[in-house]
């Protein structure tokens, strides 16, 4: 199953996080995934923008707390590949892309999903 949706009409590329029944918690795969279709995104030639949202109830309840009771038994080298080169890879495509990014946030943001709202250059809510 992809944790990352992606589809294109007219310019737009909508990035969907999907694991709708953990609230689209990011685990390291779906991290990385949505890592690379961000930087697939910046460098598609026929995609002017890109929308990240997520399925469900919620934009995204952050990292998924199963990522948390590994950290004890991660050296520091492997806990800064994890949080430099993993959890802050698609911040970095949101960041370092000429392309709009726009956070259709359809409920709770938190943690690294708060991160990634804030990031995109612009954010539309839902109630």
């Amino acid at each position: 199953m992809s944790h990352v949706l992606a589809h294109d009409q007219d310019g737009v590329r909508t990035l969907t996080l999907n694991r709708p029944e953990a609230l689209n918690a990011l685990t390291l795969e779906g991290t990385r995934e949505l890592g690379e279709q961000l930087e697939a995104a910046a460098a598609a030639a026929g995609v002017r923008a890109v929308v990240l949202t997520g399925a469900g109830s919620a934009f995204s309840a952050g990292g998924d707390v199963t990522l948390l009771r590994a950290i004890p038994a991660m050296s520091d080298a492997e806990l800064r590949t994890v949080v430099y080169g993993t959890f802050q890879r698609p911040i970095r495509a949101i960041r370092t892309t000429d392309k709009p990014v726009i956070a259709a946030v359809n409920g709770p943001a938190v943690g690294a999903g708060c991160e990634l709202a804030v990031a995109a250059d612009f954010r539309l809510a839902s109630e």
